[in-house]
């Protein structure tokens, strides 16, 4: 029964490939935030240098 093994390494290979499509956009969900929370983060330190600046001056 030599004529299974290329289907059954397309079917492994197929479910490789859908598990790896399903952590790439679970990784991409976090990693949205993470961009989004480091802007506005730098958007603060922004603000906090443009105030210092103000006081400062």
């Amino acid at each position: 029964s030599n004529d299974e093994l290329p289907s059954d390494r397309e079917d492994e290979q197929e479910k490789m490939l859908q598990t790896f499509k399903q952590q790439q956009q679970e990784r991409q969900g976090p990693h949205q935030t993470l961009i989004q929370q480091r802007q506005h983060e730098f958007a603060d330190i922004e603000w906090l240098r443009r105030q210092l600046a103000h006081w400062a001056n």
